[in-house]
């Protein structure tokens, strides 16, 4: 195994502090006064910022470090997406011009043959450096869910926040040169571990963007997938099966209402799509 460089672990102790700090200091943002609670997210949009340069950072053995900075970035989703006052500013500078956090992530998520020789060299084998980069890239396709997803016992306010933040990834994913990640990001449709979260991101993104829409009609891995799952033609543990199929349902819900009255060739102009309007409703929110 190949050693590490000597400021490696030092970076990856004081990020599980970090993520120690938020996630012991959730009820701060319910019980302090609000110049607590500023602090909290000041600090909070810091890792927004510091995600960017770890996410880039070359010198991270088994991509130990970025695994840490993901899930704390996941750590702080589900703690603010409870706290709309707070979170408003933090989701709305990961939508900014100031923010690269995602052209980061989407660029260390783009795994080649060198990145894989890197880790051969780490673990000493290849099957456990396979698995470290899918075990990395079910950590990516979880960020995407955190960042998008609206659970049903949310505020108007984070429902906003995540449609700024759905709508800003989907022009990301649909990037050309994010095309590879789109195609393995969808492919996991069909994986038992992953699935749930990647239906839940597209959910999201075609909520707020009817481009994304076209784009997952035209895509059919994504849609020989939703209609795979709906025929119980993929297999998943029976606790997450009904979750899954209520999610492909809503999944294809939005799809169809989105699509309708709009023109699907090739001949499709840019104009024509960016006129169309995004959908602000949620059938899973109607009583």
């Amino acid at each position: 195994m190949k050693e590490q460089v000597w400021f490696e672990q030092i970076e990856l102790d004081i990020l599980v502090v970090v993520q120690s700090y938020f996630s012991s200091n959730l009820s701060l943002l319910e019980f302090v006064q609000a110049t607590t609670s500023s602090t909290y997210v000041k600090y909070a949009k810091e890792i927004l910022i510091l995600g960017e340069i770890l996410l880039n950072v070359k010198a991270d053995s088994g991509f130990r470090l970025k695994e840490k900075t993901l899930i704390c970035l996941i750590t702080l989703c589900e703690i603010l997406e409870q706290h709309p006052d707070d979170g408003n500013d933090w989701y709305g500078h990961v939508c900014s011009l100031e923010s690269n956090l995602f052209d980061a992530f989407f660029k260390c998520m783009q795994q080649d043959e060198a990145e894989l020789k890197k880790l051969i060299d780490f673990t000493g084998n290849r099957n456990a450096a396979q698995d470290i980069q899918e075990d990395f890239f079910h950590l990516g396709v979880a960020i995407l869910a955190a960042f998008t997803y609206v659970p049903l016992n949310v505020s108007n306010k984070t429902q906003i926040q995540k449609l700024k933040v759905s709508k800003f990834l989907a022009n990301k994913i649909m990037d050309l040169l994010n095309s590879s990640f789109a195609e393995k990001w969808l492919g996991f449709l069909r994986h038992p571990g992953s699935c749930i979260n990647v239906l839940k991101a597209v959910y999201s993104l075609c909520m707020a963007s009817p481009k994304m829409c076209i784009f997952i009609s035209k895509n059919s891995t994504a849609i020989n997938s939703l209609f795979d799952i709906l025929s119980e033609k993929i297999q998943f543990p029976e606790m997450i099966v009904n979750e899954i199929i209520e999610m492909a349902v809503h999944t294809f819900t939005v799809l169809v209402i989105q699509l309708y009255d709009m023109q699907l060739s090739d001949s499709l102009s840019p104009k024509e799509i960016s006129n169309q309007n995004d959908l602000f409703w949620d059938k899973r929110f109607v009583k």
